[in-house]
Parts: C-alpha cells; sequence; structure tokens
C-alpha cells in the first residue's frame, strides 16, 4: 500500500470517527466510555488501513473490470504527474513542522521543571515554577504557583490535576497531539483532538468533585483560576 493511501484511508477513519462520536455519545454522561471509544477509535483509524494488501487492491480491480467502460485516452503530462509529489512533500513538510513544534513544548516542559522549586502541598509532590503559569500536569509532575491560591482553591486545583495524573491523562493528550501531525489538513482532527481534551476535563472533575469538602466551592475556584489565564503564561500553551 502506497504512503498516499494510508493517509487517504487513516484520515478517513478520523472524520467518521469525530462525526459517529459527536452523533451517538456526545450528549450522554458515560464518560469513561467516551474516552475508551475515543481512544480505540484513534487506535483502529490508523490501523485499519494495514489490512488494505495488494491482494484485496487487486481483486477489487478484477471485480470494477468486469464493468468498465472504454473510454478514450487520455494523455497526462510529466508536469501532471509531478503535481502528485509536490503535493505529498507538502503533507510531509506539514507534519515536519508538527513534530518540531511538540518537539519544543516537550523540551519545555522540561525546562520549566528544571526552573521550578519542588514542594509538597496537601502530601502533593508539586512543582512551583519561576514563572506564573496556570496549573497543569504532564505525566506525574504537577506544576502551580502556588504562591498564587489560598489554601482551599489550591486543594481544589490539586485534586483536579491529581486526576489527570492518576488516570494517565498524558496518554490521551500525546495521541490527541498525534492525530493533530499526521492530520493537520482534516479539520476534524483538529476537533477530535478537542473532544479528547474535554472528555478528560469532565473525567478529572468527575473525580475531583467527589473528594472536595463543597462541589459549589470547587466549581468556583477552579473558574477563579482559569480566569486569571490572561495575565498568566498557560499551560494550554505546553499541551
Amino acid at each position: 500500500m502506497d504512503s498516499i493511501t494510508y493517509i487517504l484511508l487513516s484520515q478517513l477513519g478520523v472524520a467518521v470517527l469525530y462525526l459517529l462520536y459527536k452523533l451517538l455519545l456526545s450528549g450522554d454522561t458515560f464518560l469513561r466510555a467516551h474516552r475508551i471509544t475515543l481512544l480505540g477509535g484513534v487506535l483502529f483509524a490508523y490501523l485499519y488501513p494495514l489490512a488494505y494488501s495488494p491482494n484485496l487492491h487487486a481483486h477489487i480491480n478484477t471485480l470494477s473490470g468486469r464493468y468498465n467502460v472504454e473510454l478514450p485516452a487520455i494523455e497526462v503530462s510529466a508536469d501532471v504527474l509531478s503535481s502528485s509529489f509536490t503535493l505529498f512533500d507538502i503533507y510531509l513538510c506539514g507534519v515536519a513542522v508538527g513534530l518540531l513544534l511538540f518537539l519544543v513544548r516537550l523540551l519545555s516542559i522540561i525546562y520549566l521543571r528544571m526552573r521550578s522549586t519542588g514542594l509538597y502541598v496537601e502530601g502533593v509532590k508539586v512543582y512551583d515554577p519561576a514563572i506564573d503559569v496556570m496549573p497543569f500536569s504532564f505525566g506525574s509532575a504537577i506544576f502551580v504557583n502556588v504562591k498564587n491560591y489560598e489554601a482551599g482553591m489550591l486543594r481544589d486545583i490539586l485534586l483536579h490535576e491529581c486526576a489527570h495524573v492518576s488516570r494517565l491523562h498524558t496518554v490521551d493528550l500525546v495521541l490527541g497531539e498525534l492525530v493533530v501531525i499526521l492530520g493537520w489538513f482534516n479539520p476534524l482532527a483538529w476537533l477530535l483532538r478537542r473532544e479528547m481534551r474535554l472528555v478528560l476535563e469532565f473525567l478529572a472533575d468527575a473525580r475531583a468533585v467527589v473528594r472536595t469538602a463543597s462541589a459549589k466551592d470547587y466549581q468556583y475556584h477552579l473558574l477563579h483560576a482559569a480566569q486569571q489565564s490572561s495575565r498568566f503564561f498557560q499551560g494550554g500553551a505546553y499541551f
């Protein structure tokens, strides 16, 4: 199977996954099922084209040959043929740029961790950066400016971020980034990544809210933290 066929089939799978998800699942509250569906669907979208073997291709051509229609011969110049290579090169350039930006964000997290002070808050290991950032987590590391939040608000923020860490949500984040990198030209790939991120936020909230003293205060605290994003370097700039 050639590369162009694989790209087109995989992006078709991504598009179908997003449309089916929005049509069938986005209205219910079974968040774990949402996450499993999105993760499994993404893996399937990029694996099923591998079943497109040369033998299958030949079988399809044999079937279609029974109903062929004679058409006048059309001459295609070398310039037209070379355009396909140009389009593929453009695709590869887009993937390369996406991978480069992805690598820069990973390195920025490593650098931020090196410049942060490690300390324990409420028994949780956190990294207090030297610059103001919106609270976020990546892998097992939680980044939060401890001095910017009062005790109750900080506790709820940590509950939220600990939920991300304990449920390995970084796996989904990275997979969502790869979906966009490989399908940068596909608008539905970007929308699918957004849905994956939203599901993670809902899952973290659902897990954290049962551990907090007041669900109303929890919602207020996270809303207040989000409203400060205009003057902070946001975690979303990393992921």
